[in-house]
């Protein structure tokens, strides 16, 4: 992967660095144990330098990823990192999950 630091820019708040990145999908692909999604390609070599811009907050996590692929503009922005948010599960929700559990736990 080539990485290169384009600016500062700010992300739901976080100062961020925005990094220009060339990922190597292959090379990703073989490194994973879950496969990955296909893409769209023109060529197979597209794949060796796939375009993408992060944005990287001071605790290195990342905020938001962009990727441009044949007009359409892909985001995602990731937040709300850190420990649990003490949010209550309804009880509906919790009891059929525990019937599926195996005897002894998982």
């Amino acid at each position: 992967m080539e990485a290169r630091v384009e600016s500062g820019e700010t992300v739901r708040g976080v100062p961020c660095r925005r990094l220009s990145l060339r990922c190597d999908l292959l090379v990703a692909a073989a490194g994973s144990t879950h496969g990955m999604a296909t893409v769209a390609a023109a060529e197979v070599d597209d794949l060796l330098r796939l375009p993408v811009t992060a944005w990287i907050d001071e605790e290195s996590w990342p905020r938001r990823i962009r990727r441009d692929d044949s007009g359409f503009r892909h985001t995602l922005e990731l937040f709300d990192f850190g420990g649990g948010r003490g949010i209550a599960v309804p009880r509906r929700v919790v009891e059929p999950v525990r019937r599926l559990e195996p005897p002894g736990g998982a």
